[in-house]
């Protein structure tokens, strides 16, 4: 009988290692919404990180958090770091490409609370 618990939970921790090797080591996620308005009227709120305070929504979950900007105040190389409590955690966000009323290309560096690099479109 224990023989049997043995070998059964042996199995399932072997099945579960198995499946965890098999998944892939990035993953992507999508959102889309429809905002109405032109893209000429949306897109200095996006190419502005000095504008993003307005309309972020991890602006409200801490409002005391520190932030500094560096580079130009908009479209390529403007940057934002933060660091809040720790449902916002730290990092840097970095305008990488910029194509007027069409797409704004961020590089997001987290260090707090754990480690992540992501690219965003916008």
């Amino acid at each position: 009988m224990f023989r049997h618990i043995v070998v059964g939970f042996v199995s399932a921790v072997a099945a579960f290692l198995t499946w965890v090797a098999l998944q892939p080591a990035a993953y992507s996620v999508a959102r889309q919404t429809v905002i109405q308005a032109p893209p000429e009227v949306i897109f200095p709120h996006v190419n502005s990180l000095r504008a993003w305070n307005a309309w972020s929504p991890w602006a409200k979950k801490d409002p005391a958090a520190r932030v500094s900007y560096q580079g130009p105040d908009s479209g390529v190389g403007a940057q934002f770091a933060w660091s809040g409590n720790r449902e916002v955690g730290a990092g840097t966000m970095t305008i990488v490409t910029s194509d007027p009323a069409r797409r704004v290309g961020l590089k997001l560096d987290f260090t707090e609370p754990m480690v992540g690099t992501n690219d965003v479109a916008l």
